[in-house]
């Protein structure tokens, strides 16, 4: 990588600002208000658990400046954060207010052929589908970043960065003109009640190697299709129900599925679990 040049585009220069790798809205649910959050960071490899506390949090313990995880400085140009920051803005708070509004009524549930639940949102795919490819990108870049390993391999993650690139090149307004289905497939899913102390969530890709891939978003968790071919044992690896891999659930057709609380901790406990193995051995 060019120290130089930004991460997406690879031609501008870099904007030496603040870039979450996960956008920060989306993560608020999981981490407290922004400049108020409080974020656990646990490193396997080097055996340490960190806390970081927002500037503004009442109790922060220490004038230390640390760096926020999940972000980084000078890593896109400043088109790309604009960019990227259009998509963001179309989504985050719509997706948000939906979230926090399950187990409170006034939305209407539907299901799939499998039974499983799922709510409309109201936001054009063609604006979701940019978003969230971004969000899988940046979180494989943390990855590589720091050293870790990364879900997706080289030709997918290059491939990858051109697909977000490029659609999110495109005006918010004008990517609902354009047929995006051949793009990879991704779907999300949440639980109800999330707004509970027992609804445990991560910002970080699992560590199992699967096909779609499990990316944890705070209080979304997405699959990621790198090809067509679910990896055998899938639920077995996951604790995912292969009926969340329907097509019905793609975000093509602007959905998100529901889960229960307890398939919902089922499948984020996979991931504190293999941290909690690698912190002990």
């Amino acid at each position: 990588m060019d120290d130089d040049k930004c991460l997406l585009c690879r031609v501008g220069k870099l904007y030496h600002i603040k870039s979450h790798l996960t956008p920060a809205g989306i993560t608020e649910n999981t981490y407290g208000e922004r400049n108020k959050e409080l974020i656990y960071t646990i490193d396997p490899e080097k055996k340490t658990i960190d806390k970081y506390y927002g500037r503004d949090h009442p109790q922060t313990e220490t004038t230390e400046i640390k760096d926020a995880p999940n972000s980084r400085k000078g890593i896109f140009c400043q088109e790309c954060e604009i960019k990227l920051g259009n998509y963001e803005s179309e989504v985050q708070d719509k997706l948000n207010a939906l979230i926090n509004s399950l187990g409170k009524g006034g939305y209407k549930i539907h299901r799939t052929n499998e039974g499983i639940k799922y709510l409309e949102i109201d936001i054009h795919q063609n604006i979701l589908i940019p978003f969230f490819q971004s969000v899988v990108w940046r979180q494989s870049i943390e990855q590589v970043l720091d050293n870790m390993d990364c879900p997706l391999n080289a030709d997918n993650l290059e491939l990858l960065r051109k697909t977000v690139l490029e659609n999110i090149s495109i005006s918010t307004k004008e990517i609902t003109k354009i047929d995006l289905s051949n793009n990879p497939k991704i779907s999300i899913f949440t639980t109800y009640n999330t707004d509970s102390a027992n609804v445990s969530s991560f910002v970080n890709p699992s560590p199992t190697n699967s096909n779609p891939q499990l990316f944890f978003v705070g209080l979304v968790n997405l699959l990621y299709w790198a090809d067509k071919k679910a990896t055998d044992n899938f639920t077995e690896k996951t604790k995912i129900t292969s009926d969340l891999l329907t097509d019905e659930l793609n975000l093509n057709k602007s959905r998100i599925a529901i889960v229960s609380s307890a398939d919902w901790t089922k499948i984020n406990y996979q991931l504190a679990k293999s941290v909690a193995r690698k912190f002990n051995s």
